[in-house]
């Protein structure tokens, strides 16, 4: 979702004039964005994991449109949504994983109108899903913090070895936030391996190959047919 951002805001006065967040229903989507370039086995493990948990019917994957806030997206659109198919097979015949394209076809970023956008067509009862490496980043989102209010947020929390026990700086987030705002996160932990999309395409840039164990054969192939970043 949002890798675009805006000027940094003067966020105490803004907090001051929040509204409440909106209430909501169970949740039973979960909406996770990214720039997906390439998808890995990280981005599956971490959906298989989401789709475990109780009440939750599928995950709805959203490649970014844009990526001011990144490198440019070495891969076009089309080809994003051809891998994240490619990767969520299973899923998406199984109706438990929808890949939508609202914001490549809109050419932005901006999770507040794509939240929006999913309301008006009729998804009411659904989470945000972002990593603990996007916390420090949210201020820069567009229409923040009016955008945490739209619905609850699930941070994601790897377990790595030198910190078996961290929360990737969620607690610390929290406390910025006013406290009408903080019940709207909600962290959870997940097993999925520590995958870089950026190593992944510097790996195949160097030796024609992705890393061992970041992709599965299917999408490997792929990307050497397509050359999406070169030839593999």
């Amino acid at each position: 979702m949002e890798w675009v951002g805006s000027r940094n805001l003067a966020l105490r006065p803004i907090f001051r004039d929040m509204p409440n967040p909106e209430t909501s229903a169970a949740v039973t989507e979960l909406v996770f964005g990214g720039a997906f370039d390439p998808p890995h086995l990280g981005h599956l493990e971490a959906v298989r994991g989401l789709l475990a948990l109780p009440r939750i019917a599928r995950v709805l994957m959203i490649p970014t449109g844009v990526a001011s806030l990144k490198s440019p997206h070495r891969a076009t659109g089309e080809m994003r949504l051809e891998m994240l198919k490619i990767l969520f097979e299973k899923e998406i015949q199984a109706s438990r994983v929808e890949i939508l394209d609202l914001e490549i076809l809109r050419k932005d970023s901006f999770t507040w109108n794509t939240l929006h956008e999913l309301k008006r067509l009729g998804r009411k009862s659904f989470a945000c899903v972002i990593g603990t490496d996007q916390l420090t980043k949210l201020p820069q989102w567009h229409r923040f913090p009016e955008v945490i209010s739209l619905c609850p947020w699930w941070v994601l929390a790897r377990k790595t070895p030198d910190q078996p026990h961290g929360d990737g700086g969620f607690a610390e987030f929290l406390r910025s936030l006013p406290e009408n705002l903080r019940s709207q996160f909600k962290l959870i932990p997940t097993q999925a391996p520590a995958l870089s999309s950026t190593q992944i395409r510097e790996g195949i840039a160097k030796t024609g190959l992705p890393p061992e164990g970041s992709l599965p054969e299917a999408l490997s192939a792929y990307l050497s047919r397509a050359q999406v970043y070169g030839k593999n």
